[in-house]
């Protein structure tokens, strides 16, 4: 039979792995799946799926552009690499690079929502 310090030890190794499994669950969903409302404007990331984003902010979209990224969506239209400061007016909202060190994208509505 195994003895108790043995016991707590695996107690306490199962309960650290499964502490470290749900924040790297967490940390991996929450930089690549969110779109934030801020009062004016949603806030994203560039690895957030473009169909994540239509569903946030009420935008139809094929279904060619709902499998893209945002990143991948401004690289077409852009036809490069977004920098901090470009925009782009699709879909009735305008996407303005905030940063690309940081990976910040805001996304305006056209009307007031």
């Amino acid at each position: 039979m195994p003895s108790k310090e043995c016991s707590l030890m695996w107690v306490m190794a199962l309960l650290v792995l499964g502490i470290g499994l749900y924040f790297l669950n967490r940390k991996t969903h929450s930089n690549s799946l969110e779109v934030v409302w801020q009062e004016k404007y949603w806030v994203t990331n560039s690895t957030v799926p473009m169909s994540n984003v239509a569903q946030a902010c009420d935008l139809t979209l094929s279904a060619e552009e709902a499998e893209l990224s945002v990143g991948e969506l401004l690289n077409r239209y852009l036809r490069r690499q977004p920098h901090c400061g470009d925009t782009l007016n699709e879909y009735g909202v305008m996407f303005l690079v905030i940063s690309d060190v940081t990976d910040t994208i805001r996304i305006y509505p056209r009307k007031n929502r």
